[in-house]
Formats: C-alpha cells, sequence, structure tokens
C-alpha cells in the first residue's frame, strides 16, 4: 500500500467521511446481497454489482457524470475488470426491481448513521406520525445515442418514477420506477406504497399533490392504519355535511381558512368521510387539502396546513439531485441505465444529507442552515485530489484499513467534520428573485418517450424479419 494514503485521507476530511460512511452502509457484501434479492433473471459475467456502483458513483462525484473519464482512469484496476461496451452493457440490462430495491434498502440501512436532532421539526400534533411525501420525477435529457432515436424530433425522456421522501430524516426512502416517461405517475401509487410499509412500521401519513387527490388514491394510502393529507384534485367532489358546522380561522401568515366535514364522492370507488381545507391566497388560488384526519381539535388545521407546506421540500430535493449531482448528463440511453443512475444520485443524496446534518451537529446548528451544493462542491474537489494523488488499487486498501481502525463510526464523523467545519458551508439567506415568465417557444418539439419509441423500432424489425422469412 502506498504510505502516503494515510497522509491524503487525513488532509481531506470529506472524501474519507463520505468514503467511510459510504462503505459502512454499503459494503461490497450488502450490494451483493441487494442484487442476489432483486436482479430477476439478470446474471453477473465481466462487472459485479458492486464495481458497477463504484464507477457510476465515480463519475457522478468527480466527473459531472462522464463515465469515459472514470473507465479510461480506472482501466486495468480491480474496479474496472473489462471493456467499456461491457460497461454500458451491463447497464442497459438492469432490472428496475434492482434500481428500486437498492434505494430503498440503502436508505434503510442508512438510518442508523443519522444525527440525533431531526432534519425538520413538524408540527406538534403530527409528531406520532410516520411522514411520507411522494411525486413523480420524470428524467429528460435522455442522450439520442441509439439509431432509433437520432433522426427523433424532441427531446427524449428516459422514464419516470415516483419518489417517496421522509421529512423527518431528510432522506429519499424509496421510489417505483417505469420506463414509460408518459406514463401517469398516479399508477405507480400501488407499487410504492407497499415497498414503504414493509420496510418503515409505524403509522404512516402520506402527504402529496393534487395528482393524486382523488379517491382511488384515498384509500390506498388509507389502508390499515394509515392516513393521508392530499390537496384536493380538480375533477374530484367534495359535499360538506349540513349538520357538521364549518370552523374559521387564519394561518401563520393572516390568511384565512375555513375546515369542512364531508364526503368524498366517485362514480368508481363510491363515497369516504373527509375534510376538507381550504386556504384563501390572495392573488392566487385557492389551496384545497383533504385529510381523513377528522378530528379538528386533535389535529388543527393550522398544523395540516403548514405540513403541506413542507411538501415543497420534494420538488427543492428533485432540483437537487438533478443539478447537483448531475442528473442532468445521463451516462446511459436506455431508459434501465437512466433509472439506475437516478437511484444512485438518490442513494448518494442520502449519504450527503446524512454527513450535513453530522457537520450540523457538531456546530450546534440546524441541519438546514448547511448547505448541499457547497457541501457537495468542497466534496468533490477533494475526491479530486485523492484520486489524483494515489493509484486506485492503493487508495481501495488505505480506505479499508482506516475503516478498521475506526470503533465509533457516527462519533469519529462528528469530529472530523466538526475540525474540518468551514464557514463556506453555511447557507446564504434566501431571496426572493423577481424574474420575468419564460415565454413558450412557438413550433418548438415536444418530450417523446425513449421507451415507446424502442418499444416501436423493436416491433418494426421483428414483422420486417417474418417477412423477410
Amino acid at each position: 500500500m502506498d504510505a502516503s494514503v494515510p497522509y491524503l485521507l487525513n488532509q481531506l476530511p470529506l472524501a474519507e467521511a463520505s468514503w467511510l460512511l459510504w462503505h459502512d452502509v454499503l459494503p461490497e457484501e450488502a450490494l451483493q446481497t441487494i442484487y442476489d434479492t432483486y436482479r430477476g433473471a439478470s446474471y453477473q459475467r465481466r462487472f459485479s454489482f458492486s464495481q458497477l456502483v463504484h464507477l457510476v458513483n465515480d463519475a457522478l462525484t468527480r466527473h459531472q457524470g462522464h463515465a469515459h473519464k472514470t473507465l479510461a482512469q480506472h482501466a486495468g484496476s480491480q474496479q474496472c475488470p473489462a471493456s467499456e461496451p461491457a460497461f454500458y452493457g451491463k447497464l442497459r440490462r438492469l432490472p428496475l426491481a434492482l434500481s428500486e430495491g437498492f434505494l430503498a434498502d440503502g436508505a434503510l440501512r442508512l438510518r442508523s448513521r443519522l444525527p440525533d436532532q431531526p432534519h425538520r421539526q413538524l408540527p406538534p400534533s403530527l409528531q406520532a406520525f410516520r411522514i411520507l411525501i411522494f411525486d413523480g420525477k420524470t428524467f429528460k435529457h435522455a442522450a439520442k445515442r441509439l439509431k432509433p432515436l437520432q433522426q427523433r424530433a424532441g427531446r427524449a425522456l428516459g422514464g419516470k418514477a415516483l419518489v417517496a421522501l421522509e421529512p423527518a430524516t431528510g432522506l429519499i426512502v424509496g421510489m417505483a420506477a417505469c420506463p414509460d416517461g408518459h406514463t401517469n405517475e398516479a399508477k405507480l401509487v400501488p407499487r410504492l406504497l407497499p415497498q414503504l410499509r414493509r420496510r418503515l412500521p409505524g403509522v404512516r401519513l402520506w402527504v402529496a399533490d393534487q395528482g393524486f387527490g382523488d379517491l382511488a388514491q384515498v384509500r390506498r394510502c388509507a389502508e390499515g392504519d394509515d392516513h393521508c393529507l392530499l390537496r384536493l384534485h380538480p375533477k374530484s367532489q367534495f359535499t360538506p355535511d349540513p349538520l357538521q358546522p364549518a370552523r374559521t380561522g387564519v394561518d401563520a401568515e393572516g390568511r384565512a381558512w375555513t375546515d369542512e366535514i364531508g364526503q368524498l364522492h366517485s362514480k368508481r370507488e363510491g363515497a369516504k368521510a373527509m375534510r376538507r381545507i381550504t386556504l384563501v391566497r390572495p392573488g392566487k388560488k385557492d389551496l384545497v387539502i383533504i385529510t381523513d384526519l377528522l378530528d379538528a381539535a386533535a389535529y388543527p388545521a393550522n398544523d395540516l396546513l403548514e405540513l403541506y407546506r413542507v411538501r415543497w421540500g420534494i420538488e427543492t430535493v428533485f432540483l437537487t439531485v438533478s443539478e447537483v449531482f448531475h442528473l442532468r448528463h445521463l451516462i446511459g440511453s436506455h431508459p434501465q441505465a437512466i433509472i439506475f443512475q437516478a437511484s444512485l444520485c438518490m442513494m448518494y443524496y442520502n449519504v450527503l444529507q446524512v454527513l450535513r446534518g453530522l457537520a450540523a451537529q457538531a456546530q450546534q446548528r440546524p441541519a438546514q442552515d448547511v448547505s448541499t451544493h457547497n457541501l457537495f462542491t468542497d466534496l468533490q474537489h477533494e475526491l479530486i485530489a485523492l484520486h489524483r494523488l494515489a493509484k486506485p488499487d492503493d487508495l481501495v486498501a488505505g480506505l479499508r484499513e482506516r475503516a478498521a481502525a475506526v470503533v465509533d463510526l457516527r462519533a469519529y464523523l462528528v469530529e472530523r467534520l466538526g475540525r474540518a467545519w468551514t464557514p463556506l458551508w453555511a447557507k446564504a439567506p434566501g431571496k426572493k428573485r423577481h424574474l420575468p415568465k419564460p415565454k413558450h417557444k412557438r413550433g418548438g418539439a415536444a418530450h417523446f418517450s425513449s421507451h415507446r419509441v424502442l418499444e416501436e423500432y423493436q416491433k418494426t424489425q421483428r414483422e420486417q424479419k417474418a417477412r423477410d422469412v
């Protein structure tokens, strides 16, 4: 082993902390277990799943999503035992269940390393619930390298996922993916909710936007002891109960709201007793949310409105994952490869949230005051320096030796990140920006689903082959 590796680790605390946490949560044995559980009919020949995770991770954290540089740098090492075409071939054959299981199981294993303080304080009346926010994410900017996609006008979509976020921990806890970027994300709810119920015990409170605010989704979210808080879908019908007097009040910003008990109707699903809260927003459309938490005294309207405001955090997470972790530059062209890259980006986001929380704990400040972007930028610089100054195999050996010497990882990371703290990691105060509304370009090409084009191309090829025979 190169004798300089321990010295480099001492000088680069963020790079060391990131690797130690990743190695602790997802060592090769854990990655192999995840692969064996969710691999389906896929198999390992030239690249193991653990090597694939390492190489994509390296491309994201050091090369802004460019895999060619990573493969060239690791060529001939233990982490890259085969050619570049074999790497891309393995990526495009990964089953969606493996990407989903990797994210969900990885997030579950990461929970034991969370800092002592919660990521976000939730309203007091709702702290008994395990609150989970879910929303859809479409993976855009797919590269049109494949022959069937090259002649298509417009931007290619690489798939869609329904993603769940736990605001108390700040972790992305699971997703249900579909290769078709045009699919309705509401169709993925029956796949996502059972995944999370198996892994996250307790009474769950599901929070989602108006795309899920119909009776069919209410019934899915309210199975067992679970509850929901959803924005009312424009086509859903709610009838107030005349025997139940409406409550009125104002929120923290002085805006008026009305709280009513009634029935949510659907021709297919029948009717269900629900509670509707309507917030009047001057100059904007009224915000209407529904919930099956009917006890207004136990669950005040202001607490429910505050929780729905927290729902916007998942949009911020999507923006962070796309921009900070380079999800705008997609390594593969097939939907399976794109969805796997997305799951790895989300898992690395989770790792960074834990490091962010531990750094905040060392400074005795809220985690929200630490900038994810600035933390990741410094991490990138340290990783680049570490890999420039040490050979890949020597570096892996040195990191494993350091991991074996650490007894209490969380205490070690708090101490290391506390000493490495810099004011540059502090988040700048928010500013209101008054930007002009972007104008829609007439005649611009629309998006298209890569999955649908590839399916159509394969069908055409089969028909042509049958005619030739």
